[in-house]
Formats: C-alpha cells, structure tokens, sequence
C-alpha cells in the first residue's frame, strides 16, 4: 500500500498511501527547527486522514499556553498536517522548554 498502487487499489485505498509516520516526521521537523532539537520534552500525534501520492502537505503550528516548570520556560503547542485542499492529516501537540527572558 506504500510503495504498489495495485496493493492500494486492491484493499480499497485508491492507489498508494504515504506512511503516517512520514507525515508526523514532516510535522516533527516543523517542531524541532522552532524549538531547537533538545529542547522537546513530549510530541503526541494522532492520524486523521490517509495521505495519497499527489498530496501536497502544509505543516502548521500553534502556541497555545506558556508556564514555568521546575523554574524553567515551557510552551505547550498544537500542530497539524493538512493537504491543498485543507483536509486535515494529522493533529498533534508538544511541550517545549524555552529559554526564559532576562
């Protein structure tokens, strides 16, 4: 189903499907370049819709709340995955530590 268009016509997918964990590496790499790659401290994904051979992906994200946490900056974060026409792919969330100002 990923890599024989006739395995994903077979079992009913319409052709060949992208793996899920390539599009939560796209929404990841989103994540890591923003905060830093040491900076994660969780990453919580869930899938929504297959992605087909011709999708274009738009990994967007979010910061929703900011506390501190053992006297350290944290940001809490939502993210998704959607393709040209807005379906959404994937939706997620993260927390991240971030330098704090001053």
């Amino acid at each position: 189903m990923h890599t024989d268009p006739q395995v994903g016509e077979r079992i009913g997918l319409g052709g060949i499907i992208a793996p899920g964990l390539l599009i939560m590496g796209f929404v990841g790499q989103l994540v890591s370049d923003f905060v830093g790659p040491t900076a994660l401290h969780s990453f919580v994904a869930r899938f929504t819709a297959m992605t087909h051979l011709r999708d274009v992906i738009f990994c967007t994200g979010t910061i929703t709340d900011k506390y501190e946490d053992d006297r350290e900056g944290r940001i809490v974060g939502q993210v998704k995955a959607s393709d040209q026409t807005g379906q959404v792919k994937l939706r997620g969330s993260f927390v991240a530590e971030m330098p704090k100002r001053g």
